[in-house]
């Protein structure tokens, strides 16, 4: 469960979130790429969204940066390759359903496949599975701040600088998802070389 308070979004903020819950409430189930959202709900100074459990190895689903950690190796070329594939897949979902989420980063990133099971069992010309899932689109409504400021200080090392700058008010859906892009090549970076770019 993640939790917003309303009073740090505007109402044109607050109505672009709705419209984000509501689309996230109706995705295909099948849509593994993307942690659907099933309750949501406003009390007088908060918005609460439950999303649906997601789970690896019969246990809850672990966000990338700890199933790294407790990795007792880095990723593989291929490895990488498919992260890229889903990713992009994914917000390439979202971008047809007029989704941004705009605060991607390996602790919003569930791993739903273990990498080292399909290493060992793959056939050769199988497709791969979906590997990753995004959740926690709980930052997402607050595009439209004159100056940013957060407390989750790791997702603001994946943030383009046009988010960081509160300049997407001026932009349009196209702004919103190239943001999302620009952590994708963050994250890559960061998990091809074991460190931010900036």
């Amino acid at each position: 469960m993640f939790s917003v308070q309303k009073s740090k979004f505007n109402k044109k903020e607050r109505t672009y979130f709705l419209k984000q819950a509501s689309v996230l409430m109706t995705m295909d189930e099948n849509q593994l790429g993307v942690s659907k959202l099933t309750h949501f709900y406003m009390s007088t100074n908060n918005i609460y969204m439950i999303y649906k459990e997601a789970q690896l190895k019969g246990q809850t689903a672990p966000n990338l940066f700890d199933y790294l950690i407790n990795r007792d190796k880095a990723l593989n070329m291929n490895e990488l390759r498919y992260i890229a594939i889903d990713l992009m897949q994914s917000l390439q979902y979202l971008n047809n359903k007029g989704v941004a989420h705009l605060d991607l980063s390996p602790q919003n990133i569930l791993v739903i496949y273990d990498f080292d099971k399909y290493n060992s069992e793959q056939s050769i010309g199988a497709s791969p599975p979906r590997f990753l899932q995004i959740t926690n689109f709980s930052m997402s409504a607050g595009f439209y701040k004159k100056k940013f400021s957060t407390n989750k200080i790791s997702s603001f090392y994946f943030m383009a600088p046009e988010r960081i700058l509160g300049e997407l008010e001026k932009g349009t859906d196209q702004a919103m998802t190239s943001c999302d892009i620009w952590s994708v090549g963050v994250i890559l970076f960061m998990l091809m070389f074991g460190r931010c770019p900036f």
